[in-house]
């Protein structure tokens, strides 16, 4: 098993403090609880013969009984459940938690193989016999990936004999298949991350038959071409094969099957496709694809800056990914890319009043965030929405043996208790610019690393009780060792400047950037239709739910910025851009309007 050169924070030693991924965590909650989790366990209760409680009908959409992804929910709910149990200690989350897998175990126990599941078996007959089916794998992902995040958070260990009766049940499935038959079909339907979690199953049991289980899932057709360097994201090799959000977590996958054989190849593939992601195929705001595919190769934006832009799973599956290859290298350019996306994507992705979730954010001119609704969409973004605002605590901070790193600036206080040591973030980032680190307990000797962004590469200001710091310009990392005492107190001032990002393909389009954040004018409601939509909205909708702006020109001189005018309030500016003025405000604080993110230089 190999070690990492960096370690994050247990999720249970984080506690978040007031600022905007805490209320964004919070206003999450309420989501979470107002969703009845027997509703969740209706189809898999109709799978088993199993009597649902009178009254209880099943959720629609993509948790309709007739939809091939029922379940995938309840598998997402059961790891955000296990995350806000262990970031709060709230104990409702627990008892729901418990009380889903009890019911789960007594559905699975219906099955003599250990299948568990809210749609039949005959599903994966069909896939195996007939080469016909969507993405059932990727739907029991979720289910075992969430069987084990209630194991590991919360301690449930029934979730643990359920997930290793899963994996023993698929691995036996896949002992009886041909894996060179099967690659071809890996290329048409969604296998989503079920190799993360049966690697994971295997670091945890060290069974064997998983980590087999778990490589006959690799794709040989994107794993090798990314061995050898080579992009092929976006070749039609069938409809399917350039789905981003089932390739994402199959890069996750060789990640983690890295971890566990040490194998140096599944590395180096992984890092390149991140690159090619992260550097070559991602917007301003970090986000990725359009229509859920990459369509074209590497730094070809311009033609998909539309409604259907970045799905919000694919955000998710890369900020899992970045970590961990953070964890790996020490890398910052991973750090900013974290940065980047949970800013701009993830904490924009939540209606800040219901907690409801977006499928898309929308990059077409004048056009508005579509929240779900909570009885017939059920999107995958949903289930992944449920987790990423129990998540914010996880990248804050990370350890080595001697080494403490702060890597995000967010409101918080973090418990290092192999050093008997406290330290507590204060700040108002990003409306601010100053953030206070005080450390309490009984800390010695250690250092104390500071990640610089590389939008604040011109230098953070460091004092230490009150004496400045010198620190070298342009560096990665600001590292102060020394033996610290208690109440010992960091200043950092981390100073946003305005910047411009053009597309790569098109110089004359840009985004407007404050530090980390994408800034997007506020356009008012004039024109938009209702902000919720059900299941159907990405199938496509009508015309009548499509903005009709174009994008806003500007003239301006892009060597200067300023002409984006600041307001006196914080995170606001202005464009003095006669005769209309537009206002800018951070992009994950715009709902319930249309906002425009990207702007097309005026010819000169």
């Amino acid at each position: 098993m190999q070690t990492l050169k960096f370690k994050p924070f247990d999720i249970q030693d984080v506690r978040l403090l007031d600022g905007p991924f805490k209320a964004a965590h919070e206003v999450n909650i309420s989501y979470m609880f107002r969703l009845n989790p027997e509703r969740l366990l209706a189809t898999f209760k109709e799978n088993a013969g199993i009597p649902t409680p009178a009254g209880i009908k099943a959720y629609a959409g993509w948790e309709g009984p007739d939809c091939e992804l029922r379940g995938h929910t309840t598998g997402h709910y059961l790891t955000a459940l296990s995350l806000l149990f262990a970031a709060d200690n709230n104990l409702e989350a627990q008892q729901r938690l418990n009380y889903m897998v009890k019911e789960l175990e007594l559905c699975q126990n219906k099955f003599p193989n250990g299948y568990l599941s809210a749609f039949p078996e005959k599903v994966f007959d069909r896939i195996e016999t007939l080469g016909e089916g969507w993405a059932p794998h990727y739907t029991i992902h979720k289910l075992l990936q969430g069987l084990l995040d209630a194991y590991t958070y919360a301690g449930n260990k029934t979730a643990l004999s359920c997930a290793v009766k899963m994996g023993d049940w698929l691995s036996k499935r896949c002992d009886k298949l041909e894996r060179a038959a099967w690659q071809k079909l890996f290329d048409k339907i969604e296998t989503g991350g079920i190799c993360e979690s049966l690697a994971n199953l295997y670091l945890m049991t060290g069974d064997k038959k998983y980590l087999k289980t778990a490589e006959f899932f690799v794709q040989d057709s994107k794993y090798f071409p990314a061995l050898q360097g080579i992009d092929q994201l976006d070749k039609p090799i069938t409809g399917n094969y350039n789905h981003a959000n089932t390739t994402i977590p199959q890069f996750i996958g060789l990640f983690r099957l890295y971890q566990a054989t040490g194998n140096p190849d599944y590395l180096q593939a992984t890092k390149f496709f991140w690159r090619q992601v992260a550097l070559h195929r991602s917007y301003a705001t970090g986000g990725t694809g359009f229509h859920e595919h990459w369509n074209y190769g590497p730094d070809a934006l311009s033609q998909e800056l539309d409604y259907q832009a970045q799905e919000t799973c694919c955000s998710y599956n890369m900020l899992k990914l970045s970590k961990d290859l953070f964890c790996e290298e020490a890398n910052p350019v991973y750090a900013d890319h974290y940065e980047r996306v949970l800013y701009n994507h993830i904490l924009a992705s939540q209606h800040p009043e219901n907690g409801r979730m977006i499928y898309m954010l929308s990059l077409r001119p004048g056009h508005w965030k579509m929240f779900g609704n909570e009885e017939d969409a059920f999107w995958c973004c949903q289930g992944t929405g449920m987790e990423n605002h129990n998540r914010y605590g996880e990248a804050i901070y990370f350890k080595a043996e001697t080494e403490f790193l702060v890597n995000l600036f967010i409101a918080s206080r973090v418990s290092w208790k192999e050093k008997n040591v406290e330290i507590t973030q204060q700040t108002d980032f990003p409306a601010g610019n100053i953030s206070v680190l005080k450390i309490s307990g009984h800390p010695g000797n250690f250092d104390l690393k500071i990640r610089v962004p590389h939008w604040a590469r011109n230098g953070i200001l460091v004092k230490v009780n009150g004496k400045k710091l010198e620190t070298s310009a342009g560096a990665a990392f600001i590292s102060i060792k020394r033996n610290w005492e208690n109440n010992d107190e960091v200043e950092l001032d981390i100073p946003l400047s305005k910047h411009l990002e053009f597309l790569p393909d098109d110089a004359s389009k840009f985004a407007i950037l404050y530090g980390p954040l994408v800034m997007a004018a506020e356009l008012g409601k004039s024109g938009m239709p209702s902000i919720y939509t059900n299941n159907n909205y990405y199938n496509p909708p009508p015309e009548s739910l499509l903005s009709k702006d174009t994008m806003p020109e500007l003239d301006i001189a892009t060597s200067k910025t300023d002409w984006i005018v600041e307001t006196g309030t914080p995170l606001q500016f202005t464009i003095a851009d006669k005769p209309k003025e537009f206002m800018l405000k951070p992009l994950y604080s715009i709902y319930d309007q249309k906002y425009n993110v990207y702007w097309q230089l005026k010819k000169r």
